[in-house]
């Protein structure tokens, strides 16, 4: 009788760990659902995008190890292309899409991972819950001067459970603050775009310490002309892959033709 209500404790206590309150998970979604309605714009219009981004305490003795200033410049013509630009040490890329090619003018083919942070975290990075997350509270708190809600919750992959909290900004429903596992991602400045608001400053922390700091502009691209999308003159020319083609086979050799017969060996266990 032990045994058994030990297998069921067993049992029981994971499954009303990792329970939530259906109303309480409805309001999160609602949350977030709110924070990317109000900083996703459904109609752009031709826009330049600067992000420039200082690096704290930059090691892993890379060519870039000693850099400490980045920039990234986006301009987009709707309908026609873009042209993105990175700066960080000597790490420099000219990336033209028209026309269905690339023109690319880059000192290396692996971006440094500062750079690959940045362009995960701009222009905003926004999150979704799925089946492996479980809400447990929504609690009111101040976030740099600002009334902000905030959603603990857990993500549940298998034996692995991560630490989580989402705080929104409780008049505007911007997102504010997030903490994911050991990264801390932290909005600011504000400011409206194309009938949406976008952050004008990002910090990024990993596991409690700093490492990346973004100020960023979003302005209309007024004076947009052919030349913003010209190649740079030392650029290769990449063709852009829009259709899909199955493999088909040259030398396909087949076996030996046999005698029909099959045999099927069946194992049984005790």
């Amino acid at each position: 009788m032990n045994w058994l209500v030990t297998s069921f404790l067993l049992l029981f206590v994971p499954c009303a760990a990792f329970s939530e309150d259906p109303q309480l998970r409805q309001e999160a979604v609602r949350l977030m659902e709110k924070a990317t309605s109000v900083s996703t714009a459904p109609n752009l219009p031709n826009l330049e995008r600067v992000d420039t981004f200082h690096v704290f305490g930059n090691e892993g003795g890379g060519s870039e190890a000693g850099a400490q200033e980045g920039s990234f410049t986006r301009v987009v013509i709707q309908g026609t292309g873009r042209r993105d630009e990175t700066t960080f040490g000597n790490y420099h890329v000219i990336d033209v899409w028209t026309r269905g090619r690339l023109a690319t003018s880059r000192t290396r083919e692996v971006a440094p991972r500062e750079v690959v942070t940045l362009m995960r975290l701009t222009p905003i990075y926004l999150v979704h819950f799925d089946h492996e997350d479980v809400i447990h509270a929504i609690s009111e708190r101040n976030i740099n001067g600002r009334s902000a809600r905030c959603i603990l919750f857990d993500t549940v992959a298998g034996q692995k459970t991560q630490n989580n909290e989402l705080c929104v900004d409780g008049a505007n429903g911007t997102l504010l603050f997030s903490k994911l596992g050991n990264e801390t991602i932290e909005n600011s400045d504000y400011f409206p775009f194309a009938g949406v608001l976008m952050p004008g400053k990002i910090s990024y922390s990993y596991a409690g310490v700093r490492k990346l700091e973004v100020s960023q502009t979003m302005t209309p691209l007024t004076e947009g002309t052919a030349n913003v999308l010209a190649a740079p003159p030392d650029a290769q020319i990449r063709t852009l892959c829009t259709t899909f083609r199955r493999a088909f086979g040259e030398q396909m050799p087949q076996p030996k033709t046999g005698n029909g017969a099959a045999r099927l060996t069946w194992c049984c266990g005790e």
